[in-house]
Protein backbone atom coordinates (compact mmCIF):
# COMPACT_ATOMS: atom_id res chain seq x y z
CA UNK A 1 0.00 0.00 0.00
CA UNK A 2 3.29 2.32 0.62
CA UNK A 3 4.28 1.83 -2.37
CA UNK A 4 1.02 2.35 -4.37
CA UNK A 5 0.56 5.59 -2.40
CA UNK A 6 4.59 6.66 -3.40
CA UNK A 7 3.40 6.02 -6.99
CA UNK A 8 0.27 8.18 -7.00
CA UNK A 9 2.08 10.76 -5.25
CA UNK A 10 4.65 10.91 -8.32
CA UNK A 11 2.04 11.03 -11.24
CA UNK A 12 0.02 13.00 -9.44
CA UNK A 13 3.31 15.44 -8.96
CA UNK A 14 3.71 15.15 -12.80
CA UNK A 15 0.27 16.14 -13.24
CA UNK A 16 0.29 19.25 -10.85
CA UNK A 17 3.91 20.26 -12.72
CA UNK A 18 2.72 19.93 -16.12
CA UNK A 19 -0.37 22.07 -15.29
CA UNK A 20 1.72 24.88 -13.92
CA UNK A 21 3.52 24.80 -17.53
CA UNK A 22 0.43 25.31 -19.16
CA UNK A 23 -0.65 28.53 -16.99
CA UNK A 24 2.56 30.16 -17.61
CA UNK A 25 2.40 29.71 -21.29
CA UNK A 26 -0.90 31.03 -20.78
CA UNK A 27 0.01 34.44 -18.44
CA UNK A 28 3.34 34.65 -21.29
CA UNK A 29 0.74 34.31 -23.73
CA UNK A 30 -1.74 37.00 -23.34
CA UNK A 31 1.27 39.35 -22.74
CA UNK A 32 3.17 38.64 -25.79
CA UNK A 33 0.94 37.45 -28.46
CA UNK A 34 3.34 34.75 -29.68
CA UNK A 35 1.76 32.04 -31.44
CA UNK A 36 4.88 30.15 -32.87
CA UNK A 37 6.94 30.38 -29.53
CA UNK A 38 3.59 29.57 -27.67
CA UNK A 39 2.66 26.62 -29.73
CA UNK A 40 6.17 25.14 -28.65
CA UNK A 41 5.90 25.51 -24.88
CA UNK A 42 2.45 23.84 -24.94
CA UNK A 43 3.86 21.04 -27.28
CA UNK A 44 6.58 21.00 -24.95
CA UNK A 45 4.66 20.58 -21.66
CA UNK A 46 2.98 17.17 -22.82
CA UNK A 47 6.41 16.16 -23.91
CA UNK A 48 7.14 16.77 -20.24
CA UNK A 49 3.94 15.07 -18.78
CA UNK A 50 3.74 12.06 -21.52
CA UNK A 51 8.00 11.24 -20.86
CA UNK A 52 7.76 11.51 -16.78
CA UNK A 53 4.45 9.64 -17.01
CA UNK A 54 5.66 6.63 -19.12
CA UNK A 55 9.30 6.32 -17.24
CA UNK A 56 6.84 6.31 -13.91
CA UNK A 57 4.65 3.50 -15.14
CA UNK A 58 7.81 1.88 -16.96
CA UNK A 59 9.97 2.00 -13.78
CA UNK A 60 7.18 0.49 -11.85
CA UNK A 61 6.52 -2.47 -13.96
CA UNK A 62 9.99 -3.29 -14.51
CA UNK A 63 9.92 -2.40 -17.98
CA UNK A 64 12.78 -1.01 -20.13
CA UNK A 65 11.43 1.37 -22.74
CA UNK A 66 14.41 0.89 -24.85
CA UNK A 67 11.94 -1.76 -26.44
CA UNK A 68 9.41 0.75 -27.20
CA UNK A 69 9.22 4.70 -28.89
CA UNK A 70 6.48 6.88 -28.49
CA UNK A 71 6.25 9.77 -31.55
CA UNK A 72 4.35 12.80 -31.62
CA UNK A 73 2.85 13.09 -34.89
CA UNK A 74 0.60 16.30 -36.36
CA UNK A 75 0.63 19.06 -34.90
CA UNK A 76 1.83 17.84 -31.95
CA UNK A 77 4.97 16.42 -34.06
CA UNK A 78 5.38 20.08 -35.34
CA UNK A 79 4.73 21.21 -31.88
CA UNK A 80 2.53 23.55 -33.17
CA UNK A 81 0.11 23.04 -30.73
CA UNK A 82 -2.71 25.02 -29.39
CA UNK A 83 -4.58 25.02 -25.79
CA UNK A 84 -7.07 21.93 -26.19
CA UNK A 85 -5.81 20.18 -29.65
CA UNK A 86 -6.11 16.45 -29.59
CA UNK A 87 -2.80 14.94 -28.59
CA UNK A 88 -1.82 12.63 -31.88
CA UNK A 89 0.66 9.56 -30.75
CA UNK A 90 2.37 6.90 -32.76
CA UNK A 91 3.77 3.99 -30.45
CA UNK A 92 6.09 1.77 -32.23
CA UNK A 93 6.83 -1.52 -30.02
CA UNK A 94 10.53 -3.55 -30.82
CA UNK A 95 8.03 -6.85 -31.01
CA UNK A 96 4.69 -7.78 -29.56
CA UNK A 97 4.88 -8.81 -26.48
CA UNK A 98 1.67 -8.76 -24.09
CA UNK A 99 3.84 -6.44 -21.61
CA UNK A 100 4.17 -3.64 -23.84
CA UNK A 101 0.49 -3.51 -24.23
CA UNK A 102 -0.50 -3.24 -20.79
CA UNK A 103 2.18 -0.77 -20.62
CA UNK A 104 0.80 0.98 -23.27
CA UNK A 105 -2.70 1.14 -21.82
CA UNK A 106 -1.40 2.21 -18.26
CA UNK A 107 0.12 5.33 -20.13
CA UNK A 108 -3.11 5.80 -22.24
CA UNK A 109 -5.10 5.44 -19.12
CA UNK A 110 -3.52 8.66 -17.33
CA UNK A 111 -4.00 10.78 -19.87
CA UNK A 112 -7.99 10.01 -20.42
CA UNK A 113 -8.15 10.33 -16.66
CA UNK A 114 -6.58 13.98 -16.85
CA UNK A 115 -9.75 14.53 -19.95
CA UNK A 116 -7.13 14.69 -23.06
CA UNK A 117 -8.35 13.65 -25.97
CA UNK A 118 -5.54 11.51 -27.26
CA UNK A 119 -5.08 9.94 -31.19
CA UNK A 120 -2.69 7.01 -31.16
CA UNK A 121 -2.21 4.06 -33.20
CA UNK A 122 0.40 1.24 -32.51
CA UNK A 123 2.59 -0.18 -35.15
CA UNK A 124 5.39 -1.99 -35.60
CA UNK A 125 8.75 -2.28 -37.93
CA UNK A 126 6.83 -4.29 -39.75
CA UNK A 127 3.67 -2.48 -40.54
CA UNK A 128 5.82 0.97 -41.01
CA UNK A 129 7.68 -0.55 -44.07
CA UNK A 130 4.40 -1.27 -45.18
CA UNK A 131 2.71 1.75 -45.66
CA UNK A 132 1.68 2.77 -49.30
CA UNK A 133 0.70 5.77 -50.92
CA UNK A 134 -2.80 5.00 -50.49
CA UNK A 135 -2.76 5.27 -46.86
CA UNK A 136 -2.51 8.85 -47.20
CA UNK A 137 -3.11 10.10 -43.19
CA UNK A 138 -0.72 7.84 -41.65
CA UNK A 139 1.96 8.92 -44.51
CA UNK A 140 1.07 12.56 -43.41
CA UNK A 141 1.41 11.68 -40.16
CA UNK A 142 4.79 10.37 -40.28
CA UNK A 143 5.88 12.92 -41.97
CA UNK A 144 6.07 15.03 -38.45
CA UNK A 145 6.83 12.19 -36.66
CA UNK A 146 8.79 13.03 -33.65
CA UNK A 147 10.41 11.29 -30.69
CA UNK A 148 9.46 12.05 -26.75
CA UNK A 149 10.20 9.00 -25.27
CA UNK A 150 11.66 5.32 -25.89
CA UNK A 151 14.65 3.77 -27.30
CA UNK A 152 17.11 5.49 -29.71
CA UNK A 153 18.07 2.55 -31.63
CA UNK A 154 14.28 1.85 -32.41
CA UNK A 155 13.48 5.59 -33.05
CA UNK A 156 16.99 5.14 -35.57
CA UNK A 157 15.33 2.33 -37.16
CA UNK A 158 12.04 4.30 -37.92
CA UNK A 159 13.49 7.57 -39.22
CA UNK A 160 15.71 5.19 -41.91
CA UNK A 161 12.28 3.38 -42.48
CA UNK A 162 10.58 6.91 -43.62
CA UNK A 163 13.81 8.12 -45.31
CA UNK A 164 13.40 5.50 -47.58
CA UNK A 165 9.55 5.99 -48.42
CA UNK A 166 10.91 9.98 -49.78
CA UNK A 167 12.00 8.17 -52.97
CA UNK A 168 11.94 10.44 -55.94
CA UNK A 169 8.77 8.08 -57.35
CA UNK A 170 7.03 8.33 -54.22
CA UNK A 171 7.31 11.91 -53.82
CA UNK A 172 5.59 12.60 -57.05
CA UNK A 173 2.79 10.39 -55.91
CA UNK A 174 2.28 11.38 -52.52
CA UNK A 175 2.06 15.25 -53.77
CA UNK A 176 -0.09 14.31 -56.61
CA UNK A 177 -2.73 12.63 -53.84
CA UNK A 178 -2.16 15.76 -51.13
CA UNK A 179 -3.32 17.73 -54.24
CA UNK A 180 -6.06 15.44 -54.93
CA UNK A 181 -7.01 16.02 -51.49
CA UNK A 182 -7.08 19.16 -51.63
CA UNK A 183 -9.09 20.06 -54.84
CA UNK A 184 -12.03 17.38 -53.78
CA UNK A 185 -11.80 19.21 -50.21
CA UNK A 186 -12.50 22.80 -51.87
CA UNK A 187 -14.94 21.25 -54.41
CA UNK A 188 -17.17 19.93 -51.92
CA UNK A 189 -16.53 23.05 -49.32
CA UNK A 190 -16.59 25.77 -52.39
CA UNK A 191 -14.02 27.95 -51.46
CA UNK A 192 -14.59 29.43 -47.66
CA UNK A 193 -11.62 31.33 -47.67
CA UNK A 194 -13.21 35.29 -47.59
CA UNK A 195 -16.32 34.17 -45.12
CA UNK A 196 -16.89 36.60 -42.56
CA UNK A 197 -16.54 33.92 -40.16
CA UNK A 198 -14.00 31.70 -41.68
CA UNK A 199 -12.26 28.34 -40.86
CA UNK A 200 -8.59 29.27 -40.29
CA UNK A 201 -7.52 25.70 -40.12
CA UNK A 202 -9.49 24.29 -43.07
CA UNK A 203 -10.17 27.14 -45.74
CA UNK A 204 -8.08 27.81 -48.56
CA UNK A 205 -4.96 29.70 -47.33
CA UNK A 206 -5.56 28.63 -43.83
CA UNK A 207 -3.09 25.90 -41.46
CA UNK A 208 -4.08 23.30 -43.46
CA UNK A 209 -2.26 24.54 -46.33
CA UNK A 210 0.55 26.11 -44.86
CA UNK A 211 1.06 22.42 -43.29
CA UNK A 212 0.87 21.05 -46.79
CA UNK A 213 3.32 23.66 -47.98
CA UNK A 214 6.08 22.00 -44.83
CA UNK A 215 4.91 18.61 -46.34
CA UNK A 216 5.88 19.45 -49.75
CA UNK A 217 9.62 20.92 -48.73
CA UNK A 218 10.00 17.63 -46.12
CA UNK A 219 9.36 15.42 -48.86
CA UNK A 220 11.26 16.92 -51.74
CA UNK A 221 14.05 18.95 -49.72
CA UNK A 222 14.15 16.56 -46.76
CA UNK A 223 13.61 19.73 -44.26
CA UNK A 224 10.74 22.28 -43.59
CA UNK A 225 13.53 24.67 -41.93
CA UNK A 226 12.95 27.87 -43.41
CA UNK A 227 16.40 29.25 -42.54
CA UNK A 228 18.12 25.97 -44.68
CA UNK A 229 15.69 26.40 -47.28
CA UNK A 230 16.44 30.10 -48.31
CA UNK A 231 20.68 29.11 -47.75
CA UNK A 232 19.53 26.42 -50.26
CA UNK A 233 17.39 28.61 -52.79
CA UNK A 234 14.71 27.06 -52.35
CA UNK A 235 12.44 30.44 -51.44
CA UNK A 236 14.00 33.84 -51.35
CA UNK A 237 14.22 35.82 -48.34
CA UNK A 238 10.49 37.31 -48.86
CA UNK A 239 8.97 34.03 -49.00
CA UNK A 240 11.04 32.39 -45.89
CA UNK A 241 9.24 36.02 -43.95
CA UNK A 242 6.04 35.68 -45.66
CA UNK A 243 6.05 31.94 -44.45
CA UNK A 244 7.38 32.59 -40.71
CA UNK A 245 5.22 35.46 -40.31
CA UNK A 246 1.44 34.00 -41.55
CA UNK A 247 2.12 30.63 -39.71
CA UNK A 248 2.93 32.86 -36.24
CA UNK A 249 -0.13 34.95 -36.77
CA UNK A 250 -2.90 32.39 -37.90
CA UNK A 251 -1.51 30.10 -34.75
CA UNK A 252 -1.56 33.14 -32.79
CA UNK A 253 -5.43 33.26 -33.40
CA UNK A 254 -6.03 29.71 -32.95
CA UNK A 255 -4.84 30.05 -29.58
CA UNK A 256 -6.39 33.10 -28.79
CA UNK A 257 -10.01 31.39 -29.80
CA UNK A 258 -9.05 28.33 -27.99
CA UNK A 259 -8.37 29.99 -24.78
CA UNK A 260 -11.58 32.44 -25.19
CA UNK A 261 -13.84 29.49 -26.53
CA UNK A 262 -12.03 26.92 -23.30
CA UNK A 263 -12.30 23.97 -26.05
CA UNK A 264 -11.13 23.44 -29.88
CA UNK A 265 -12.84 26.31 -32.22
CA UNK A 266 -11.02 26.68 -35.35
CA UNK A 267 -14.12 29.07 -36.37
CA UNK A 268 -13.59 32.79 -35.87
CA UNK A 269 -16.51 33.89 -35.29
CA UNK A 270 -17.58 37.73 -34.69
CA UNK A 271 -17.48 37.50 -31.00
CA UNK A 272 -13.86 36.00 -31.40
CA UNK A 273 -12.99 38.57 -33.75
CA UNK A 274 -14.12 41.38 -31.27
CA UNK A 275 -12.53 39.94 -28.29
CA UNK A 276 -9.04 39.17 -30.00
CA UNK A 277 -8.86 42.24 -31.68
CA UNK A 278 -8.73 44.05 -28.55
CA UNK A 279 -6.71 41.67 -26.71
CA UNK A 280 -3.99 42.33 -28.79
CA UNK A 281 -4.22 46.00 -29.00
CA UNK A 282 -5.77 46.63 -32.53
CA UNK A 283 -6.52 50.45 -33.19
CA UNK A 284 -9.58 52.18 -35.16
CA UNK A 285 -7.75 54.29 -38.02
CA UNK A 286 -9.01 55.70 -41.10
CA UNK A 287 -12.50 55.03 -40.13
CA UNK A 288 -11.52 51.29 -40.06
CA UNK A 289 -12.76 49.61 -37.15
CA UNK A 290 -10.17 48.13 -34.68
CA UNK A 291 -11.72 44.34 -35.44
CA UNK A 292 -11.74 45.24 -39.32
CA UNK A 293 -8.22 45.60 -39.32
CA UNK A 294 -7.72 42.59 -38.00
CA UNK A 295 -9.93 40.74 -40.15
CA UNK A 296 -7.82 42.99 -43.09
CA UNK A 297 -4.60 41.28 -41.39
CA UNK A 298 -6.34 37.88 -41.75
CA UNK A 299 -7.44 37.92 -45.01
CA UNK A 300 -3.82 39.60 -46.17
CA UNK A 301 -2.33 36.40 -44.53
CA UNK A 302 -4.57 34.10 -46.67
CA UNK A 303 -4.16 36.11 -49.80
CA UNK A 304 -0.11 35.29 -49.11
CA UNK A 305 -0.19 31.68 -48.17
CA UNK A 306 -2.48 30.70 -50.91
CA UNK A 307 0.10 32.15 -53.40
CA UNK A 308 2.61 30.32 -52.14
CA UNK A 309 0.59 26.92 -51.93
CA UNK A 310 -0.04 27.87 -55.62
CA UNK A 311 3.44 28.19 -56.55
CA UNK A 312 5.40 25.49 -54.61
CA UNK A 313 2.72 22.49 -55.03
CA UNK A 314 3.45 23.73 -59.00
CA UNK A 315 7.27 23.63 -58.44
CA UNK A 316 6.71 20.51 -56.38
CA UNK A 317 5.33 18.76 -59.52
CA UNK A 318 7.56 20.14 -62.33
CA UNK A 319 10.36 19.17 -59.79
CA UNK A 320 9.48 15.71 -59.63
CA UNK A 321 9.84 14.74 -63.86
CA UNK A 322 11.90 17.08 -65.98
CA UNK A 323 12.30 16.82 -69.25
CA UNK A 324 14.78 18.78 -71.83
CA UNK A 325 14.44 21.88 -72.96
CA UNK A 326 12.31 22.58 -76.07
CA UNK A 327 14.05 23.75 -78.91
CA UNK A 328 11.39 26.32 -80.11
CA UNK A 329 11.85 29.66 -81.17
CA UNK A 330 10.66 32.26 -78.99
CA UNK A 331 10.85 36.46 -78.14
CA UNK A 332 11.63 36.27 -74.59
CA UNK A 333 15.37 36.56 -74.04
CA UNK A 334 17.37 33.98 -71.49
CA UNK A 335 14.02 31.58 -71.36
CA UNK A 336 13.45 28.42 -72.96
CA UNK A 337 10.21 26.05 -73.15
CA UNK A 338 9.95 23.41 -70.11
CA UNK A 339 7.18 21.05 -70.21
CA UNK A 340 4.85 23.63 -71.54
CA UNK A 341 5.69 26.04 -69.31
CA UNK A 342 8.27 29.55 -70.29
CA UNK A 343 11.04 29.58 -68.11
CA UNK A 344 13.72 32.19 -67.28
CA UNK A 345 17.07 30.51 -67.31
CA UNK A 346 18.97 33.01 -67.44
CA UNK A 347 18.10 36.25 -65.35
CA UNK A 348 20.35 38.28 -66.38
CA UNK A 349 19.77 38.24 -69.72
CA UNK A 350 16.06 38.43 -69.13
CA UNK A 351 17.02 41.71 -67.15
CA UNK A 352 18.97 43.72 -70.08
CA UNK A 353 16.13 44.44 -71.54
CA UNK A 354 12.88 45.71 -69.99
CA UNK A 355 10.60 44.63 -73.26
CA UNK A 356 11.30 40.99 -71.95
CA UNK A 357 8.76 41.71 -69.31
CA UNK A 358 6.13 42.43 -72.41
CA UNK A 359 7.83 39.79 -74.24
CA UNK A 360 7.53 36.70 -72.00
CA UNK A 361 3.53 37.60 -71.90
CA UNK A 362 3.28 37.30 -75.94
CA UNK A 363 5.04 33.89 -76.11
CA UNK A 364 2.45 33.26 -73.54
CA UNK A 365 -0.51 34.23 -75.57
CA UNK A 366 0.95 33.13 -78.83
CA UNK A 367 2.43 29.96 -78.50
CA UNK A 368 -0.66 28.74 -75.58
CA UNK A 369 2.33 28.21 -72.71
CA UNK A 370 1.58 28.92 -68.98
CA UNK A 371 4.25 30.69 -67.15
CA UNK A 372 6.72 28.76 -65.04
CA UNK A 373 5.65 29.18 -61.69
CA UNK A 374 9.72 29.65 -60.65
CA UNK A 375 9.25 32.47 -63.40
CA UNK A 376 5.94 33.62 -62.10
CA UNK A 377 7.82 34.23 -58.63
CA UNK A 378 11.10 35.68 -60.13
CA UNK A 379 8.46 38.49 -62.19
CA UNK A 380 6.83 39.20 -59.01
CA UNK A 381 9.98 40.18 -57.20
CA UNK A 382 11.82 42.05 -59.92
CA UNK A 383 8.91 43.99 -61.67
CA UNK A 384 8.23 45.90 -58.44
CA UNK A 385 11.86 47.58 -59.36
CA UNK A 386 11.50 48.24 -62.69
CA UNK A 387 10.18 51.82 -63.40
CA UNK A 388 6.83 52.60 -65.12
CA UNK A 389 8.18 54.72 -67.61
CA UNK A 390 10.36 52.18 -69.55
CA UNK A 391 7.06 50.43 -70.21
CA UNK A 392 5.69 54.03 -71.84
CA UNK A 393 8.85 53.43 -74.52
CA UNK A 394 7.29 53.50 -78.25
CA UNK A 395 8.87 50.38 -78.91
CA UNK A 396 7.27 48.63 -75.99
CA UNK A 397 3.67 50.35 -76.37
CA UNK A 398 3.91 48.78 -80.11
CA UNK A 399 3.63 45.30 -78.81
CA UNK A 400 0.63 46.18 -77.09
CA UNK A 401 -0.96 46.28 -80.53
CA UNK A 402 0.01 42.45 -81.45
Amino acid sequence: LDKFNNSEKSFSNVKKTFREKLKRTEDQFFLKNNGTYTSKQISEAFDYLISNLFSLIARESKFNYENLVICAVGGYGRKEMAPFSDIDLIIVPENEKKGIEIIIKKLLYQLWDMGLKVGYSVRDIYSIKKINNEDLTTQTALLDARKIIGGERLFCNVKKILKSNLSKEKNKIFIDLKNRERIKKLNKNEDKSYLLEPNIKESLGGLRDLNTIFWIFKTINKTSNLEILYKKNVISDLEKNKLRKSLDFILTLRIYMHYLSKRANDKLTFDLQYSIANIMKYRAKDNNLKVERLMRHYFLNVRNIRNLMEYITQVAFLYAEKKEYSKQKIFTKGAVIEENCIKIINKKLFLNNAENFINIFLDVDEKNLQIHPETYRFLYHELSKVKIQIFQKKKILEKFKK
